[in-house]
């Protein structure tokens, strides 16, 4: 390269002359230099940056001599062509293909560790007093890729510009999904904005969106297609009407709903592909004629309405048929992978449990309602001491089921056993995902390694708790019905939660309710989270099993839904 550049350091001075001349604005076309540049393309190859120049030259027997060097056209002086120079080589015009009506001339350079970056070219017939030059603008970014959370790295890449981010999809099968969600693009960090396409240099976080799939409808023969479309898991089928507006029905016959694969009633979408098959059924003289399925609202006759269990991407029944005044019976609990069944609400929000108890007057959907639980719960308690008749048994289920509560061995939970004031605190904590205090307590009877050490910590910074003295917590006595009132009362608060009241306890032993606990029972009992005893008693000095406790949480859970 050195003996090359003192060959042409009198073609650079010429060139230098006629750029201080020139200005070097614009791209320059000089014929006299017997040369015309007709295009310069820049590409990114790995650690190289390769460059194609096309051009016309008056002769194909003329040496051509081409520099390359970083950065705008314009006045240029010899210290910097020497210091910057990155190709210069003389050569003969050449055609990449024989056909071409134009000479190509590549080369390959390091790639800029800035970006973007302009490069100039300039060539010349060698001999010639004049010279033709072009730029070409090179630009790549650095893309950096987190997951959703915005911290744990994916990986990075270099892209040029307007390529798209992550097109071989390495990144995105690195993104730990939640159970039922896909992919739903890139997000730009500092921005907010969502970005597909490399503009600048950026570090971008992923989305997730509910996964969609596809349903397809058939008419009653199970043959005819009637329409198909893409669904989010528990979605109503056919919203819109439009396969049931073509769905193709015997003479006195209408349309009675859709039915999947295997034969089995459905009115929404699930977490699969599915096939759904056009039902018909008799019409009823003078009774309604319309739809009875896809809004969850048709009647069945004149005398039976539809009641509808939406499931939210469970599995179970998913309608029935009811007459008049009659009574549903409940059907069995629906599942879902990774959660807990928790009950069937008559409203969409959650806030009012069905009551099955109640006559029908007119077509409904009823909402199941589901508790996230641990990875690797398959639903099922493994405690023989636990009935399904037992009052506890859901809450015992579901304490089990998020990790709040463990058995006293591998096969009992011992629910009449009382709780301590360490343990109580210990679940409130498990329901926080244990954070750590700021600092240390005052109580002098806490084992520093004991498993509620970080729970009461954290209670007492929180305010939630408080010993029986400025120094002793008493973490091993068991905890009364009236505190563990008084500490969920306090928790509640803390969680930003309405907790005044306006009932007054009609308890036969309200008067043994300590002072400092009342507000918190009478809280507690305006909002179903504790109740008395058949006796109508509260028994407030009681210790509280770990039945009654596991009871309490999740209707505590539960209130805040």
């Amino acid at each position: 390269m050195k003996n090359e550049f003192k060959f042409h350091k009198r073609l650079i001075s010429i060139i230098i002359a006629l750029a201080v001349i020139a200005g070097l604005q614009t791209v320059i076309y000089a014929s006299e230099a017997g040369i015309e540049i007709l295009g310069v393309s820049a590409a990114g190859n790995g650690s190289n940056l390769d460059v194609t120049v096309r051009f016309n030259a008056d002769s194909a027997d003329k040496q051509v001599i081409l520099i390359a060097l970083p950065g705008d056209p314009g006045v240029i002086s010899e210290d910097s062509l020497q210091n910057n120079v990155v190709w210069l080589k003389q050569f003969l015009p050449a055609k990449a293909d024989p056909s071409d009506n134009f000479f190509t001339q590549s080369f390959s350079i390091d790639k800029p560790a800035v970006s973007p970056m302009n490069y100039t070219i300039y060539m010349s017939a060698k001999g010639a007093s004049a010279k033709t030059y072009a730029s070409v603008l090179f630009e790549e970014f650095v893309i950096t890729y987190y997951d959703k959370d915005g911290t744990t790295l994916l990986g990075t890449e270099r892209l040029s510009k307007n390529a798209d981010l992550d097109a071989d999809g390495t990144m995105k099968r690195k993104i730990a999904y939640a159970p039922g969600y896909e992919f739903g693009g890139w997000v730009d960090i500092s921005t907010g904005d969502n970005v597909s396409v490399a503009a600048t240099s950026a570090s971008v976080k992923a989305t997730e969106r509910r996964s969609t799939f596809r349903v397809t409808y058939l008419d009653t023969d199970g043959k005819t297609k009637l329409f198909e479309e893409k669904l989010v898991d528990g979605t109503l089928l056919d919203k819109d009407k439009t396969a049931q507006n073509n769905v193709s029905c015997s003479p006195n016959y209408v349309f009675d709903g859709w039915v999947d694969e295997s034969g089995v009633s459905v009115t929404h979408s699930r977490n699969r592909n599915m096939t759904v098959t056009a039902t018909q059924a008799k019409a009823s003289s003078g009774g309604s004629t319309g739809s009875g399925g896809g809004g969850g609202g048709g009647g069945v006759g004149m005398s039976a309405y539809r009641i509808i269990f939406k499931l939210n991407g469970g599995t179970g029944r998913e309608q029935i048929s009811v007459n008049r005044n009659g009574k549903i019976t409940k059907p069995a609990d629906p599942t879902k992978a990774g959660y807990i069944f928790g009950g069937w609400y008559a409203d969409e929000d959650l806030t009012e449990e069905y009551d099955f108890d109640k006559p029908v007057t007119k077509s409904a959907t009823v909402y199941a309602k589901w508790v996230e639980a641990e990875e690797g719960f398959s639903g099922e308690i493994p405690f023989t001491d636990v009935k399904a008749d037992d009052y506890f048994f859901e809450s015992v289920k579901k304490v089990y089921g998020m990790k709040l509560m463990n058995g006293v061995t591998e096969k009992t939970f011992e629910p009449n056993k009382t709780v301590s004031r360490g343990m109580f605190v210990t679940v409130l904590h498990r329901i926080e995902n244990q954070p750590k205090a700021a600092g240390k307590t005052a109580f002098t009877d806490l084992d520093s390694g004991s498993y509620y050490a970080d729970a009461v910590a954290w209670a007492v910074e929180k305010d939630i708790i408080k010993g029986i003295s400025e120094t002793v917590f008493a973490p091993e006595e068991q905890i009364t019905r009236e505190q563990m009132a008084a500490i969920l009362y306090r928790y509640a608060e803390f969680k930003g939660k309405d907790i005044s009241h306006n009932i007054n306890l009609g308890f036969g032993d309200y008067t043994q309710i300590s002072e400092y606990a009342s507000d918190a029972v009478a809280w507690a009992v305006k909002n179903g989270i504790m109740k008395g005893n058949p006796n109508r008693n509260f028994a407030p000095q009681n210790g509280a099993t770990r039945a009654e406790m596991a009871t309490v949480i999740i209707r505590f859970l539960e209130s805040e839904k």
